[in-house]
């Protein structure tokens, strides 16, 4: 149900973004407002696609250390080579599957 409802939500603030650019073309006041609509809606949409794969365990430790790291990358920005290499790292270090593949199901 949650999911459901964030979409709309997503659709309603992308739409409303839309309206506002189009009706307010030559005026320039309402463009704030524009801006944040479609941004909002743009970030709840991208939440909404990944919203299934949140909910496992795993991906929830793996979201918050993004977070955790998008945050301390935007209060200290010489820190991005660090970051660089702890995610080269990581990818190099995730599991994967074996080479002979999973054996036959009876």
């Amino acid at each position: 149900m949650r999911r459901n409802l964030l979409g709309v939500i997503a659709l309603v603030c992308l739409i409303s973004g839309v309206a506002l650019y189009f009706l307010n073309a030559d005026d320039s006041r309402h463009l704030e407002w524009t801006s944040a609509c479609l941004r909002i809606g743009a970030i709840l949409g991208a939440v909404w696609l990944a919203l299934p794969d949140l909910r496992r365990p795993g991906n929830r430790w793996y979201v918050l250390a993004s977070l955790a790291g998008f945050v301390l990358l935007a209060l200290r920005p010489r820190l991005v080579v660090f970051a660089v290499g702890f995610f080269a790292l990581a990818w190099l270090a995730r599991p994967r599957k074996s080479i002979a593949g999973e054996p036959p199901r009876r």
